[in-house]
């Protein structure tokens, strides 16, 4: 499989919504994440956050255009990779 575009860190608060939107236009978009709950959630059609709207269209594009890579390595097949890196909120 290659990808338009590759997310690591992809299934967070940033890289999900995003993804999702870009394979929900068409593009074909790998996501990598190193969160095995979260990988398991969104591989079941599941949205691991409070996103409105979002999990309708991780439904339809679940492994059609939207997929949760299984090992690093995938990346190499991307035309395009982005970096997303969560920033922690405190007081």
């Amino acid at each position: 499989m290659n990808y338009d575009v590759v997310i690591i860190g992809g299934l967070g608060h940033v890289g999900l919504p995003l993804g999702l939107v870009w394979a929900d236009a068409g593009l074909t978009v790998g996501a990598h994440d190193l969160d095995e709950p979260k990988k398991k959630l969104v591989n079941a059609g599941t949205m691991p956050f409070l996103e409105h709207g979002a999990e309708p269209i991780l439904q339809r594009v679940l492994n059609k255009k939207f997929f949760v890579l299984k090992d690093v390595s995938e990346i190499a097949k991307a035309k395009a990779v982005l970096i997303t890196i969560g920033t922690p909120v405190d007081e």
